[in-house]
């Protein structure tokens, strides 16, 4: 009888862990705002990298602050960008940030905006982003290059590390579609189209 109950004890103890786990996993993943959805960082020839940027709300949102771990600054947005708040980005639609524009040489109707700041990558590390307006839930973040460089941030973003392209390949992200869910930070290897991540739509996790 005592066995019984302290079986019982046990099984609800696991139990209420599980629900605490699962609860609070959900908490961290939930989110919404600005999600980096396709990279292009080429460490052979900095000058050529870009990163694009999609809103996959229905909501028109800001880009406030875009942060690279290799430069001493929390925000590497031209003074001119900074001056007007941000960059407003629509519903569904997506902007190019590149490191120089006299070499962005592939085709989109997207805005293209240069941040020469984005050519320093060093041996790897991270870029995020936050959206206006919003704390935790609008921030995105992603690890590139070396894993060893941002191994730090293996618990809160997984294990995953986008390489660094070669060639003319970039690394679109997998998608979800349950509204409100965090947009993991896992890419696959793709051919570059900058601009039309939504129509491209990625694949579900």
């Amino acid at each position: 009888m005592l066995n019984k109950s302290n079986n019982r004890t046990f099984l609800f103890v696991v139990m209420c862990i599980v629900i605490l786990m699962t609860h609070s996993l959900s908490a961290q993943l939930k989110r919404e705002g600005l999600i980096f959805s396709e990279v292009y960082l080429n460490r052979n020839e900095p000058a050529k990298s870009w990163i694009e940027i999609y809103n996959p709300t229905n909501t028109k949102l800001t880009l406030e602050k875009f942060r690279s771990s290799n430069v001493l600054t929390t925000n590497i947005l031209p003074q001119e960008i900074n001056d007007k708040g941000g960059i407003e980005i629509t519903p569904g639609e997506s902007i190019i940030l590149c490191a120089d524009k006299t070499k962005f040489n592939f085709s989109s109707n997207a805005k293209i905006k240069q941040v020469s700041d984005m050519s320093c990558f060093g041996k790897g590390g991270f870029f995020s982003m936050k959206t206006k307006e919003m704390g935790e839930e609008g921030a995105d973040i992603f690890r590139y290059g070396n894993p060893e460089a941002t191994l730090s941030l293996g618990d809160r973003l997984g294990n995953f590390v986008v390489p660094f392209s070669t060639d003319s390949i970039s690394y679109s992200r997998m998608i979800g579609n349950i509204p409100g869910e965090r947009f993991q930070t896992n890419f696959i290897k793709t051919e570059p189209t900058p601009g039309s991540y939504n129509s491209k739509g990625g694949q579900n996790e």
